[in-house]
């Protein structure tokens, strides 16, 4: 497997590959080797039994055609490649690595697109180019994976919409008192959460409001923000947290609104099981990708997020998910859906973990392209 990410570098994609690689390689007869970018927050204890292989410095055409001829050594079965991710750095080289691999290597290319739809003219072409070089493109959500099938069908290529798993696993180590104890928040006060990186498009100004809001209307509430600032563009990153502060301010809440910065997952899933309501503003609306809306979920949260372009049906009627239409919704429309969707807290149903079920259904399709291949261990798989 090839990520430009892994644990604990800041980079949803990263996180996912990693949870993904662990279970894997979980499974009795499987074996997963993941190839990442030198970095030193890496920790390759966190995605074991997987092992980390040496990393790369670059992934300019020179560095990925030497590390293809050193697994010429001891060629895989399978490269599955997760992009785009942080680590890669716009390099070209991994946009030729499916197209080398198989070459070189003579192995099915699996290739799991995460973002195609938000991104700009050349991100999209560069992951058109990525996409008809595999066997198989994976993209976590039935809407976009449609929209990609249509976009490459000249190239008969095959693309299949999986499920997304969350990247927070539901700790059990502390309860929904003892995390507000050591959050420092009441027993019993509305606490409406958010997670993710602290970047300008998620919108946390428009929480702020509605939390103002709240107020006008007599009712008191928390605001805890979990989560660090986006590290990929931190300069506009820190000047978005300094204009937030400035809001939180003016509004007279500073005391009301807790930053948990960067956490590890324990603390994270602590801080989600603390929150009455969880609230995400996509901008381009919640989509099956997400896996900040699937933790929520996991940890049965009602959530508040916006329905847009990128919402697909499957989405749309989930049980404890109530959506404003993004970029159409007032700070009076989200201070009332926060209200009506705290009156279910406590009543919501985890969302049941996807993990195992995309653990089974990504080993039937590593199957159905390794047709000589020694049977690989049954998972139970879900349907797609």
């Amino acid at each position: 497997m090839v990520s430009g990410s892994l644990p604990e570098v800041r980079c949803g994609i990263g996180a996912y590959t990693g949870r993904l690689a662990s279970a894997l390689a979980g499974v009795p007869g499987v074996s997963v080797q993941v190839l990442t970018t030198r970095n030193a927050l890496v920790r390759p204890e966190l995605i074991s039994p997987a092992e980390v292989l040496p990393p790369m410095d670059n992934w300019a055409i020179p560095a990925v055609m030497a590390a293809i001829n050193r697994a010429r050594r001891m060629p895989p079965d399978i490269l599955h490649l997760q992009y785009p991710a942080v680590g890669y750095a716009r390099s070209l080289g991994v946009l030729a690595l499916p197209a080398l691999a198989r070459l070189r290597l003579g192995v099915p290319v699996v290739t799991t697109v995460h973002e195609w739809r938000v991104r700009a003219w050349h991100g999209r072409l560069a992951t058109d180019l990525v996409a008809v070089s595999s066997n198989l493109v994976i993209v976590p959500d039935p809407l976009e994976a449609g929209e990609l099938r249509a976009h490459l069908r000249r190239f008969n290529t095959r693309v299949e919409g999986a499920g997304m798993i969350s990247t927070i696993p539901v700790s059990a180590a502390s309860g929904r008192a003892a995390a507000r104890v050591k959050l420092g928040l009441p027993a019993d006060g509305l606490v409406i959460g958010t997670f993710g990186l602290i970047q300008p498009r998620h919108r946390l100004e428009d929480i702020v409001d509605a939390q103002a809001e709240l107020r006008r209307r007599g009712v008191e509430s928390y605001f805890l923000i979990i989560g660090g600032e986006a590290e990929y563009d931190a300069t506009a990153a820190r000047r978005y947290v300094d204009e937030l502060r400035r809001r939180i301010e003016q509004q007279q809440l500073t005391s009301r609104v807790i930053w948990t910065g960067y956490r590890p997952d324990e603390e994270v899933s602590a801080a989600l099981r603390a929150c009455d309501v969880g609230v995400l503003l996509y901008p381009e609306g919640a989509s099956m990708r997400n896996t900040t809306l699937q933790a929520m979920l996991e940890h049965g949260l009602p959530v508040v997020t916006t329905d847009g372009l990128a919402t697909g049906d499957e989405l749309r009627t989930r049980p404890g998910v109530r959506f404003l239409r993004a970029g159409g919704y007032s700070v009076e429309d989200l201070a009332a859906a926060i209200v009506e969707a705290a009156r279910a807290t406590g009543n919501e149903s985890p969302a049941r973990s996807m993990l195992s079920e995309e653990v089974g259904w990504h080993l039937q399709r590593y199957r159905e392209l390794l047709p000589g291949a020694p049977a690989l261990p049954q998972v139970r798989a879900s349907r797609r």
